[in-house]
């Protein structure tokens, strides 16, 4: 399908500092043929220091990752698939800088393509905005050394403490951004930048969460995915650290398991695998922007590590543990269908299995919606309930089949990992997930559950 993106606003942000931009495309699927549209809401309030002092082509990165985001959400999967699950998107992008994008087609839909597991075709045309001037918006502190993304979960959050804890005289930028059809994530980054601020004395500075959602959809449904967020979150930090002109390091902190995203069964590989800080699309932005002439000093500190590890080793541990309540890992808030009162986390998704597996030898004060034991169908049969217990089934599968290091390698290289000098480290990685993961499952007081996970 083809997908034009026109800016409501041709000349400059609202009063508001809000960018609007039309995602439309012909929906030749409909009886009668129409036109489907939906507005990609950019908001920009807070962030127009770094909107206006940033190159063009670092501006164009982000508004080109907020609409892919807008296109991902609204245009549902299934309806418009070319196989049953990818779609095919051929998408005209609005720059500022259309020279600086000349001949990065191919490389922007490769990243796209590889991240959402959909065909993209992309090409770039002459943007009708006009930014404010930088000297309308000086920067709100102008001394900064780091860039974090900064989500609300328990990983980045471990990021910005050891950052704070092991450079006490830098200063750090926090990048959030949230979307209003899916609440909750902004109140978690409020909480735990108020926690950051009283517990260390350098100054920290959050863009607070940068708002880019949809509005006036015509279609009745949308794709529920957080696929393409990263690229989004991503956008934001490298535009943020261009701004201040000098090659400051983003992180992204994302434990290993996560980023490598190793498939629990044949079925999850490929598009039907997650990708949101893999290895490779890390690598694929950094020659993007490094052929773009921007910052590409973007990286995961934790890739090598599982999300165990990543608490283990936290800089203040002690600090971690008081606040980590207050973080957010699970995938599916958004269905609290049947959760145990003020439950704060479903606990049968694999982000909650990953936090529960880093957390089983601490005291985790995370209230749980469900436990491994309550998706059991009956006493005698070990296959979880519906598709909540999809999950969990997946994982005691994949914990039960045995596998070593050069099994771990070759289905790595199928799911996309290029990256032949670090393979053998990251199926170590995968590996000491699986140990991690069972050193949680032999906690649970069932028996068939662990049987179903090899442990006896």
């Amino acid at each position: 399908m083809k997908i034009d993106i026109s800016l409501i606003s041709a000349s400059a942000l609202d009063a508001d500092d809000v960018l609007r931009a039309k995602v439309i495309f012909t929906d030749r699927r409909s009886t009668p043929i129409a036109q489907q549209h939906a507005d990609v809401v950019i908001n920009c309030k807070g962030i127009m220091d770094l909107c206006t002092n940033a190159p063009k082509s670092a501006f164009d990165f982000f508004f080109i990752a907020a609409c892919a985001y807008g296109i991902d959400r609204f245009i549902e999967r299934r309806p418009y698939s070319i196989d049953g699950w990818s779609r095919e998107m051929k998408v005209s992008f609005p720059v500022l800088d259309p020279g600086s994008w000349q001949g990065k087609e191919k490389s922007l839909a490769d990243i796209l393509s590889f991240l959402t597991g959909d065909y993209w075709e992309v090409q770039f045309t002459a943007s009708p905005l006009i930014l404010p001037a930088a000297s309308n918006y000086p920067f709100s502190h102008p001394n900064i050394d780091q860039v974090n993304l900064f989500s609300g979960g328990l990983d980045s959050l471990i990021g910005a403490i050891d950052f704070l804890t092991e450079a006490p005289k830098k200063n750090l930028l926090l990048i959030s951004h949230y979307d209003k059809n899916m609440p909750g994530p902004k109140g978690d980054q409020k909480k735990l930048f108020d926690k950051l601020s009283q517990k260390f004395k350098q100054p920290i500075l959050w863009s607070e969460s940068v708002g880019v959602y949809l509005e006036n959809a015509t279609l009745a449904t949308r794709e529920n995915t957080l696929r393409s967020r990263s690229l989004l979150f991503i956008s934001l930090a490298v535009m943020a650290a261009n701004a201040y002109g000098t090659n400051l390091p983003v992180w992204v902190p994302e434990n290993g398991s996560v980023s490598l995203n190793y498939p629990l069964s044949s079925s999850r590989r490929m598009a039907c695998s997650t990708r949101t800080t893999h290895p490779r699309l890390l690598r694929d932005i950094r020659k993007l922007l490094s052929n773009l002439n921007l910052s590409d000093n973007v990286k995961n500190p934790y890739e090598l590590l599982t999300k165990g590890e990543m608490v283990n080793r936290c800089a203040d541990k002690s600090f971690l543990m008081s606040i980590v309540g207050e973080s957010n890992s699970c995938g599916k808030r958004g269905h609290r269908r049947g959760w145990r009162a003020q439950a704060s986390h479903c606990g049968v998704c694999m982000p909650c299995v990953y936090r529960r597996a880093a957390l089983a030898g601490s005291s985790d004060p995370t209230n749980y919606g469900f436990n491994i034991e309550d998706l059991r169908r009956d006493s005698t049969n070990t296959r979880l309930i519906n598709k909540r217990g999809q999950d969990l089934n997946a994982c005691l599968d994949f914990l039960g089949t045995p596998l070593n290091i050069e099994t771990i390698k070759v289905e790595l290289l199928i799911n996309g990992l290029n990256d032949l000098n670090s393979l053998s480290q990251y199926a170590i990685v995968v590996n000491n997930t699986r140990d991690e993961l069972k050193d949680w499952i032999r906690r649970s007081p069932d028996s068939m559950i662990r049987n179903k996970a090899g442990l006896s």
